[in-house]
């Protein structure tokens, strides 16, 4: 979760009153990778952090499910890797 949060943080380009400001990094180069990460903000916030990060979590993983009662909402690329070590993108799934 704090790898997501820094992230962000680092790559935004407004401060927290709204300000314009130079982001410490450049947000084409930042990518962040999470395995089971829980998810860690509300729908605004996955929006803006959508085009960086990848989220990889076991299919059947609770942790990467929670927490689903504070309105938070997935955010990043997700794939999953099922029992037999396989990785999908659940995105790509046909029926």
């Amino acid at each position: 979760a704090l790898a997501i949060y820094s992230a962000w943080y680092m790559t935004k380009s407004y401060a927290d009153d709204g300000v314009a400001r130079t982001s410490f990094l450049d947000r084409n180069k930042v990518s962040v990778y999470t395995y089971g990460a829980p998810n860690v903000g509300n729908s605004t916030f996955a929006s803006e952090i959508q085009d960086l990060v990848y989220r990889i979590a076991y299919n059947q993983d609770i942790v990467a499910r929670i927490p689903n009662f504070l309105e938070y909402t997935p955010a990043g690329k997700l794939y999953f890797i099922s029992p037999d070590g396989l990785i999908t993108n659940p995105e790509k799934l046909t029926n």
